[in-house]
């Protein structure tokens, strides 16, 4: 479970989506994947922004 909280897998996570978002052929659905990119991208920055070993 440690590794849910590394900003590295919800960046992977977030460009997996972004792929999968490009051959789904419908576009509803395209819809739908890409926000949860965009919100698992958002999470890692979150993350990333977070935590004390961020550099500045």
């Amino acid at each position: 479970m440690k590794r849910i909280r590394e900003p590295s897998t919800w960046a992977g996570l977030s460009g997996i989506l972004l792929g999968l978002a490009e051959i789904i052929p419908s576009a509803s659905a395209q819809v739908v994947v890409r926000g949860l990119s965009a919100i698992a991208g958002g999470l890692a920055v979150l993350l990333r922004e977070g935590t004390d070993d961020a550099a500045p």
